[in-house]
């Protein structure tokens, strides 16, 4: 994890903001899946959307597994059934 972070660092310069909104999130007794649109207003340039979710699981009360998958869509775009539509 501190390494995924360090490797985020250089870009936190270019962002004015980030927001996001839960869309989905499922638990059981030691996992957790979250879903999200992350929109970030990036300094100078238009506003976007990262598609993204996160996988954790807990082993005695501790992280012992990350998963992390994301892609980039321009704001605004509308989910089909076969992926995304511009």
């Amino acid at each position: 994890m501190n390494d995924k972070l360090e490797q985020l660092k250089p870009l936190v310069p270019a962002f004015n903001s980030i927001r996001f909104k839960t869309v989905r999130q499922l638990r059981s007794p030691n996992e957790v899946s979250h879903q999200q649109p992350l929109r970030p207003a990036l300094t100078g340039r238009s506003h976007n959307e990262v598609h993204a979710a996160t996988f954790l699981r807990f082993e005695r009360d501790v992280i012992d597994r990350t998963a992390g998958f994301s892609y980039a869509a321009p704001a605004g775009m509308e989910p089909l059934s076969g992926g995304w539509q511009l």
